[in-house]
Parts: structure tokens; C-alpha cells; sequence
């Protein structure tokens, strides 16, 4: 849905863009046969298309990257609790990986001058304490909000300093 109203959206700035953010992927990664899981090819050739289409859009004026977010870690217990219409969770950690790692291989066959920004791993996707990031198990808390932009702004500092904020 994101792709059929980019360009629209898009056509309606007025300042320059300094970066873009893409961070897709955590509906996405939905279990096959959920209403919003999206085929894991698909979902990689959409972002593909995203980052061209936001290029080709925003280009001609600035040069500027694009930082890409792989979807954060799921607590499927945690998930499937707070959903009071689910037997077993419809989403798993692992496929949040795997989607992760569609973002990854994104950023080698786009244009350069993007980024990627490892959420899941950043949120401790790999551990039991995933959750102390998350609000329900899929979405970011508070906390989880911090530490991706705290990752934002290190990735700013770093790749582009002339971006980065005055201290």
C-alpha cells in the first residue's frame, strides 16, 4: 500500500530533504496466510522500488541518503496475549529476521548512499529480553523508540556528519 501513495506524498514537500527513513517490514512478516503478510520476495522488491522511486522523486534537487530499517524483533508470546482474537501468535521472531535480512540485501542492490540501521539486533532480537522494547509484543515502546532514534542520530553522526544536528 506504502508504494501505491509514495509518489503522491512525496510531490508535497516544500523544504529539502536532508534523509529518508524506510522501516517496513514488522506487518509485513505477518505469517503466510495472514491478512498482512506480504511474500517475502515482494516485500524485498518493494523496498527496491521505494528507494528508486524516492531517488528519481527527490533527486534532481538534492543529493541525500537513505537510511533503511530492518523490522524490530517480535515477541510472539507476548504478541499473541495481547491479542485477545488469536489462538497462536501470527507473526515469529525468526521471520522478522528473515525480513530483516531482505532489507540488507536491499542496500547492496540499490543505488548507494543508503544505510541500514539493524533493528532486530539493536532491540536484542536475539534474546529472551526482546520485549522490554516492545509495548505489545510487536510495536515499539517507548524505550524501543529511544534506541532506534539514539541508533538514527549514531548513523547521522557517523555516515553524515554534515547532517547530524548541532550539539
Amino acid at each position: 500500500h506504502a508504494l501505491s501513495v509514495m509518489a503522491r506524498n512525496f510531490g508535497f514537500l516544500e523544504s529539502p530533504v536532508l534523509f529518508v527513513t524506510i522501516f517496513f517490514g514488522a506487518n509485513d512478516a505477518a505469517l503466510p496466510g495472514q491478512p498482512q503478510h506480504v511474500p517475502i520476495h515482494e516485500y524485498r522488491d518493494n523496498i527496491v522500488a521505494m528507494v528508486r522511486q524516492i531517488r528519481m522523486t527527490l533527486q534532481p534537487t538534492t543529493e541525500f541518503p537513505i537510511l533503511l530499517l530492518t523490522p524490530p524483533p517480535v515477541d510472539d508470546e507476548a504478541w499473541c496475549k495481547s491479542r485477545e482474537d488469536l489462538d497462536q501468535s501470527d507473526r515469529t521472531n525468526e521471520m522478522a529476521l528473515a525480513y530483516g535480512d531482505q532489507i540488507k540485501q536491499v542496500a547492496g542492490i540499490v543505488d548507494a548512499n543508503c544505510a541500514v540501521i539493524d533493528t532486530w539486533e539493536l532491540l536484542e532480537g536475539e534474546t529472551e529480553w526482546r520485549g522490554k522494547y516492545l509495548s505489545d509484543g510487536l510495536h515499539l515502546n517507548g524505550a524501543g523508540n529511544q534506541k532506534v532514534f539514539e541508533c538514527i542520530m549514531e548513523k547521522i553522526q557517523s555516515h553524515y556528519p554534515k547532517l547530524a544536528p548541532m550539539e
